[in-house]
């Protein structure tokens, strides 16, 4: 493997820096979610407002690299220390194993690209450096999102690490490895032509009734879209882009499902009835039937054949955590809404649509 040369960077001492760094286990990327500028930096070198937190490295919109720990084998920043866990390690001994990258972006990700690819790059060869360094392994490199055990923190958001211009992409460029990754990504992307089929990119407000009817004139056989791309619970979002499989033909072993209710998309909360154990009630008189109105369908759902759970989209700066406490009226019931998404390691992203399962 290609020995990686050190990065350039700028130093620029941070405040709360403390010595006792123990050893360097692994690198933890974040965003800053502030200003998007360089102000960004000088406040992790010097917070104005009291709050004792450094970082170890900060990575700007223009690619530049600053460093403010002077010697990583011998301090260490306080940029992880709160509910995590790494490797073994918890809390404030996540700091000293850790060193902290920040990548400068605005608390509101409204910045136009979201991360420059000289930042992306930067990011990554500071990182393939430090993996030589400190003789660690692509899979020490973690995140924030992926450390904290609350679900209380997401950052990186909106990073790129996989594709074309992404994290990996130039990590393994910059240790000597850029064909093996390119060669292998390109493998696992490319489409086997003999089976190639269409495809459809979800757009807001779209549902698999709707996708099937369009595609095959039939709402009701939205199940061959469903079962094709391996959907859970009929869950789909915008900019999703969905295998359409062909039709079966009369005969074929597929046989449609007998016609069920168009998936409701409900406004609000609905959930299936149980069985009513009470006594049933004495039927209303006909005066009584007359004044009750039409029963309304449940409009269109982008998930499921039934009118389902509660769901919720994810805005900006939406966390887990404080979801659970605004659905739950507590914040540490978050993994119930984790495991019915299936989500990985908590990891959520603006506009995405959550099911909101019950309280057990």
């Amino acid at each position: 493997m290609a020995k990686v040369p050190q990065p350039q960077w700028k130093e620029l001492r941070a405040k709360h820096v403390r010595p006792g760094r123990t050893k360097v286990a692994g690198v933890c990327l974040h965003d800053t979610a502030g200003s998007g500028t360089h102000n960004d930096t000088l406040y992790l070198a010097n917070p104005g407002d009291g709050r004792p937190v450094s970082v170890d490295f900060t990575v700007e919109r223009d690619g530049s690299i600053w460093k403010l720990n002077p010697d990583l084998a011998k301090f260490y920043c306080s940029h992880a220390g709160r509910r995590t866990k790494f490797k073994g390690y918890i809390n404030g001994q996540c700091n000293r194993v850790l060193v902290g990258i920040e990548i400068v972006q605005k608390a509101n990700l409204s910045l136009s690209p979201v991360y420059t690819d000289a930042q992306v790059r930067s990011v990554a060869e500071l990182c393939a450096w430090l993996c030589e360094r400190f003789k660690l392994e692509s899979s020490d490199i973690t995140t924030h999102r992926n450390i904290i055990t609350d679900g209380s923190r997401s950052d990186p958001r909106q990073f790129p690490f996989e594709g074309k211009g992404g994290f990996w992409q130039y990590f393994w460029e910059a240790r000597g490895k850029g064909d093996e990754h390119e060669a292998s990504y390109v493998i696992k992307k490319t489409p086997d032509i003999s089976k190639q089929q269409r495809t459809h990119t979800v757009a807001e407000g779209d549902s698999l009734f709707g996708i099937a009817k369009q595609y095959y004139g039939k709402g009701n056989l939205y199940p061959l879209i469903e079962q094709a791309n391996s959907l859970r619970n009929g869950l789909i979002l915008p900019g999703q882009v969905l295998v359409i499989p062909d039709e079966p033909a009369k005969g074929d072993a597929y046989k449609a499902p007998a016609p069920t209710k168009k998936p409701a998309e409900p406004k609000k909360p609905t959930y299936a009835k149980k069985a009513s154990t009470k006594t049933p009630s004495v039927p209303k008189k006909p005066t009584e039937l007359k004044k009750e109105e039409p029963k309304k369908e449940p409009e269109k759902s982008s998930y499921g054949s039934k009118p389902g759970p509660q769901t919720h989209k994810v805005a900006a700066k939406d966390t887990l955590y404080g979801i659970a406490r605004k659905y739950y009226g507590d914040g540490k019931l978050f993994p119930l809404i984790e495991k019915a998404n299936d989500l990985k390691d908590g990891a959520i992203h603006p506009g995405q649509v959550l099911v909101i399962p019950e309280k057990k």
